[in-house]
Parts: structure tokens; C-alpha cells; sequence
């Protein structure tokens, strides 16, 4: 498992997708899988959430790229949301 640091600040960085590997989930995501999306939406309409839920957003994004490796992402969680605030101090424990 990928070690994820994060900063005083609450900021992070690391892939959220890599390409052409077996997930979690079973699924194997392709090369260009996420730039027609990127370049239609942009980083500024890519909300961050937690576990993909609409009503948990967590933070922001900083910046979002695909490169040859796979979904580029460096975020920072918000504080005081309770659920942010917790990631975070899961995060600095490695714990997730």
C-alpha cells in the first residue's frame, strides 16, 4: 500500500487511479479513461468527496492530470468538516 503524506495544511498528493492494473474493485482503468471528462469539466468542477457521495465533500482539488501513469491528484481536505477532519488525522497515522 502507497503511502500518502500530507502537510500541516491538510494538503496531499498522489495517483487516485493508475492505469492498466487489477483495483480494488475488480476493474482495470485504460490509458485516456479520464481526459475527454478533464478537459470538459476542468479541476475546478471536480468536486472532492468522500467515497464518491454528493453530500460529503471534504476538500479541494489543486490540481488533477492524467499522464502516462495514471489520475494525477494534489488536494487539500477542509477544515473543521468533521469527516475532512478525520481523514485527515486518519491519513497522518497511516491508518487509510
Amino acid at each position: 500500500m502507497q503511502q500518502i503524506p500530507i502537510d500541516d495544511e491538510g494538503r496531499f498528493a498522489g495517483y487516485a487511479s493508475v492505469f492498466d492494473r487489477l483495483d480494488e474493485s475488480g476493474d482495470i482503468v485504460l490509458h485516456g479513461a479520464f481526459r475527454k471528462s478533464l478537459a470538459k469539466r476542468g479541476r475546478e468542477r471536480v468536486r472532492m468527496l468522500f467515497q464518491h457521495d454528493p453530500k460529503e465533500p471534504v476538500g479541494v482539488w489543486e490540481q488533477i492530470a492524467e499522464d502516462g501513469y495514471g489520475l494525477w491528484v494534489e488536494g487539500r481536505l477542509t477544515p473543521g468538516v468533521p469527516r475532512a477532519d478525520a481523514l485527515r488525522r486518519l491519513i497522518e497515522r497511516r491508518a487509510v
